[in-house]
C-alpha cells in the first residue's frame, strides 16, 4: 500500500513538473524580446549604417509630423514561435504609439523562417486594415526579398505605411508640460530656501543632508502637482538641500527612443518570401 502510494506521489510529481515546465516555457522556449532604444532594431546586422539611418529618418519624421511610431524589427529566428505570437509579445512590451491613441506600427522580419509581419495598433486599424497590410507585404516587400534586395523591400514597405499614416486624421501632438512644471517648482524651491536661510537657519540644523537628497529626488520625479508643492516646501527648509542640483530626472531614461503607451489588438497581416 505504501509502495503504491509512493509510486502515485512520484507520478503526481512528474505531472506537476511537466505542467511547470510547460508554463515556464522550457518545453517551447520563447524568443527574447530585444531592448527598444531605436526605431530600427536590427539584431542580425542586415542593414548598413546608411540604410538604417535612412529608415530611421522616415520613422522620426513620421513621429514628428503625426505622433505615430513606426518600428522595424529584424531577428534571426522565431525559435518555434509563430511570428504573430512574437509580434504580440513585442508590442505588449514596447507599447509602440501614443497612449490612448494607439498609433503604432511594427514591421517584423524573421530571417530564418523567411516570414514578415506588419502589426498595427488599434488607432491605425482604419488606415491600415488587414487586407492593406497583406498587400503591402505581398506587393511591396516580398518581391524584393525574393531577389535578396532586403533594404529595397523594407524601404518600399516603410514608404507605403508612412503614406497611409500621414493621410489618417490623428489627434495633434501635445506638448509635454513636465519640464515646465519642474522649472516652476524649482524656482519656488529656491525662493523659499532663500527666505529660510535668512530667518530660520538656526532652528532646523537637526535635519541631515541625506534626508534632503531623498526629498529633492522625489521632487524631480513626481508629476503630481500637490506632491510637488508639499515636497518643494519641505526640501526648501532643509539646510543642505541646495547642494543637490536638478540634473537627475526620472522619465523615459537615456535610451533615446521608447514606446509611448500604445496598445495593439492583433490587427495586421503576415507573409513569407
Amino acid at each position: 500500500m505504501f509502495k503504491r502510494l509512493y509510486q502515485l506521489n512520484g507520478l503526481r510529481w512528474m505531472v506537476l513538473c511537466l505542467i511547470f515546465n510547460f508554463y515556464t516555457g522550457s518545453i517551447s522556449p520563447e524568443k527574447a524580446i530585444p531592448p527598444l532604444t531605436d526605431p530600427i532594431v536590427d539584431t542580425v546586422a542586415l542593414l548598413s549604417a546608411d540604410q538604417a539611418s535612412q529608415l530611421r529618418s522616415i520613422s522620426n519624421e513620421l513621429e514628428r509630423q503625426k505622433g505615430a511610431q513606426l518600428v522595424l524589427v529584424i531577428i534571426d529566428s522565431l525559435e518555434e514561435e509563430t511570428i504573430e505570437q512574437f509580434s504580440m509579445r513585442a508590442s505588449e512590451k514596447w507599447k509602440i504609439g501614443r497612449k490612448n491613441i494607439d498609433d503604432g506600427v511594427l514591421l517584423i522580419i524573421a530571417m530564418r523562417e523567411r516570414t514578415i509581419r506588419i502589426e498595427v495598433g488599434y488607432g491605425l486599424e482604419g488606415a491600415i486594415p488587414d487586407v492593406t497590410a497583406k498587400r503591402i507585404i505581398s506587393e511591396r516587400i516580398t518581391p524584393q526579398f525574393k531577389n535578396e534586395n532586403y533594404f529595397e523591400g523594407i524601404l518600399a514597405g516603410f514608404d507605403a505605411l508612412q503614406k497611409l499614416i500621414l493621410n489618417e486624421e490623428l489627434p495633434e501632438i501635445t506638448e509635454d508640460k513636465t519640464d515646465t512644471y519642474l522649472v516652476i517648482w524649482l524656482i519656488v524651491f529656491l525662493i523659499i530656501r532663500f527666505i529660510v536661510n535668512l530667518f530660520m537657519n538656526e532652528l532646523i540644523l537637526f535635519f541631515t543632508g541625506p534626508m534632503a537628497f531623498y526629498i529633492v529626488a522625489f521632487l524631480l520625479i513626481t508629476n503630481d502637482q500637490g506632491q510637488l508643492l508639499t515636497f518643494t516646501i519641505l526640501a526648501a527648509i532643509l539646510p543642505y538641500a541646495s547642494h543637490f542640483s536638478g540634473s537627475a530626472r526620472g522619465g523615459k531614461g537615456t535610451g533615446g527612443f521608447s514606446g509611448g503607451g500604445g496598445i495593439f489588438g492583433g490587427g495586421g497581416a503576415s507573409g513569407r518570401w
